[in-house]
């Protein structure tokens, strides 16, 4: 019997292995290992049964997974849609935008894409580079995705744009998703001044009894876990609210 306890998408976090050492990214302190091809094999086979449609694969960048080949070979034979998130290259390794091109090649064209993050546009991008002050990782994430546009519309393989709204670029947002779109790309958009009110009561007093017994309930409905399995996952998330 199918559930839809998992929603349509489902992020994998493959990786902690990026090539671009960003100042503000938090996720570069993170060490974890890279998920093994038989754990991604297992989730590819279960996850359609509880009401995922497409599977993300989320930071770091899953391009530099060692075995990131495999899993494409993986998704492509999966009845699931896919998308793989990734910068496309690297100012500190040119491997990560020949794997890129490879993976171009490789990847499903009716079911797989990528995602890229782009927050400003090519000119903007080009003038920011040509200062090279302070991070430019902005502008050298945005400028990939504009170099490899025509690429990617010339093979045919589909692609996302998602920009991360602020007071740095909202002027030009509308410009960035117009062109994106102009030239047969999908486009998202969030705000990174949207927090909910159920993050910050939890960072303020931690987990209540109300956002406790919601959680657990909500563990539970699932019906997929154990009662050892739910405190394990209740024990990480005060472990992470504590900290």
């Amino acid at each position: 019997m199918k559930k839809n306890f998992l929603g349509k998408t489902v992020q994998l976090y493959l990786t902690s292995t990026c090539g671009m050492k960003c100042l503000h990214c938090r996720s570069r302190l993170k060490q974890m290992p890279d998920m093994t091809v038989e754990v991604f094999s297992e989730i590819m086979e279960s996850v359609g049964d509880y009401g995922a449609q497409r599977i993300s694969l989320f930071a770091n960048d899953p391009l530099l997974h060692p075995r990131i080949f495999k899993i494409i070979q993986i998704m492509n034979n999966s009845s699931l849609g896919s998308e793989i998130l990734t910068v496309g290259g690297s100012p500190h390794d040119a491997s990560v935008n020949n794997r890129l091109l490879s993976a171009m090649d490789f990847i499903d064209r009716e079911k797989g894409a990528f995602v890229f993050s782009v927050d400003c546009t090519e000119k903007t991008a080009r003038a920011i580079l040509s200062r090279a002050n302070g991070d430019t990782s902005y502008a050298f994430k945005a400028l990939t995705f504009w170099k490899l546009a025509p690429l990617l519309q010339k093979k045919g393989v589909s692609a996302r744009i998602n920009v991360v709204v602020s007071r740095f670029n909202a002027g030009e947002v509308p410009a960035i998703i117009r062109r994106a779109v102009e030239m047969g790309f999908a486009a998202s958009f969030c705000f990174v001044q949207t927090k909910q009110k159920e993050f910050d009561e939890l960072a303020l007093k931690g987990f209540t009894s109300a956002s406790f017994n919601s959680f657990r309930q909500y563990l539970e409905s699932s019906e997929i876990l154990a009662q050892n399995e739910m405190r394990v996952i209740i024990k990480g998330v005060r472990q992470i609210i504590k900290e």
